[in-house]
This record gives C-alpha cells, sequence and structure tokens, in this order.
C-alpha cells in the first residue's frame, strides 16, 4: 500500500523506494498516511484569482444595469426596481474596486434592485 508523509499546512510528500518513511516523517514534523485515507484539500482561489472574477462580474454587470436604466426611461414594465435604484447600484458597482474594504468578497458585492 502507498503511503504519504502529510506535513502541518497540509502538503503532501511522497518517499523514494528504500527510505523509511516513519524515520522521514518524524525528520519533517509530519504524520505517515496511507494515500486511500488522503482527501485533498479544496481548492483556495489566490487573492489575484479573487481580484480577476470580481473585476470581470463588476464589468460585465456595468452595461446590463445602463441597458436596464434606458429601459425603465423609455417605458418598458416588468422590470423590477426604479430607474434610481438601478442608477444607485450602478454607483455602487463602481465603487466595487480594490479601493473598497470588502473587495473581492463575492459575499458583499452590490446587490441589484429587487
Amino acid at each position: 500500500m502507498m503511503k504519504f508523509i502529510l506535513l502541518e499546512g497540509g502538503a503532501v510528500g511522497a518517499i523514494a523506494a528504500g527510505v523509511d518513511i516513519d524515520i522521514e516523517a518524524v525528520r519533517l514534523g509530519g504524520i505517515v498516511i496511507d494515500a486511500e485515507d488522503y482527501v485533498e484539500p479544496p481548492y483556495v482561489p489566490s487573492k489575484e484569482e479573487l481580484i480577476a472574477t470580481e473585476t470581470q462580474w463588476r464589468n460585465s454587470e456595468m452595461p446590463k444595469v445602463q441597458q436596464t436604466v434606458t429601459a425603465i426611461e423609455y417605458g418598458e414594465e416588468g422590470i423590477q426596481g426604479t430607474a434610481q435604484q438601478w442608477q444607485l447600484y450602478w454607483r455602487e458597482l463602481r465603487k466595487w474596486t480594490e479601493s473598497n474594504p470588502d473587495f473581492p468578497s463575492a459575499s458583499k458585492r452590490p446587490v441589484q434592485p429587487a
């Protein structure tokens, strides 16, 4: 059965044949686990990836909001919210940048009028 060394912080290492894995685990400060018991930790995006995702989201929302405001002003019916609410949302989107203390937390994005 294949074994790994699980290091602090979740890093995993395999040991070459002929090396005592138990001694190596002690030397590295890790523990020995069976390969079948290893569960890979969930992927956590980097701050740069989160910034890129949120910037892309904001950039895709802004033209939709402008189109919605125009549609409301031209009398289209069945649109949730008022022109003022959509304009406020657009202003909040403009502020959804790295200078915003909540950026890039997707859970704190500006919310569309409902």
